[in-house]
């Protein structure tokens, strides 16, 4: 079954791998457990994290007690920063065609597409990291 919308599968990466980081807050992670995990490649997971890194979302330190870890409380990340680090600044579209101009008189989806767009970015919005259930430090 197709998706209501489109999401690159590093950006899922990305969200998950957040979500994991966050919960082991502030105890540094390893790639290779965190790709382990979340069922992908240690490769495709560290390409995203340096994006996530590039954004200022996490930090790495290497060595024997090094990992990644959250560059912010998670309380100061939502979804919508991580799902921009990756997709880029989101702006919902009411055209499934990417038009500016609808060539029917009234969208066929009526507002639909628009309705949920912007429900998403209002979601993504207001969910932190600090929203999902944590094993440390009693959140």
């Amino acid at each position: 079954m197709a998706h209501p919308f489109k999401m690159q599968e590093a950006t899922a990466i990305a969200l998950h791998s957040m979500v994991k980081i966050a919960q082991a807050h502030p105890e540094p992670q390893q790639v290779s457990v965190l790709a382990s995990q979340i069922g992908v490649s240690r490769n495709h997971l560290a390409k995203v994290l340096q994006r996530l890194h590039k954004a200022g979302l996490v930090k790495s330190k290497r060595g024997p007690k090094g990992g990644i870890t959250l560059a912010k409380e998670p309380q100061r990340i939502n979804l919508l920063e991580i799902y921009e680090a990756i997709e880029g600044k989101f702006s919902p579209n009411a055209c499934l065609l990417n038009k500016q101009d609808c060539p029917f008189k009234k969208c066929i989806m009526g507002n639909l597409v628009g309705e949920i767009g912007r429900m998403f970015g209002e979601f993504f919005a207001s969910y932190s990291l600090a929203n999902f259930k944590f094993k440390n430090n009693g959140r």
